[in-house]
């Protein structure tokens, strides 16, 4: 999970997409992968 996690980070870098779309991204893969729904992913604050 956290190998994985650094190869989308390193990969979303290498294309230049902002921090925003990264977090998200990241978040979503996250929630899901934890089984968590849509309304709790919604209702997290975004990390600064």
């Amino acid at each position: 999970m956290l190998f994985r996690l650094n190869v989308a980070i390193g990969g979303y870098r290498a294309l230049g997409i902002g921090h925003w779309e990264l977090l998200l991204n990241v978040a979503i893969g996250g929630y899901r992968a934890l089984g968590i729904g849509h309304w709790e992913l919604l209702s997290y604050p975004p990390a600064s």
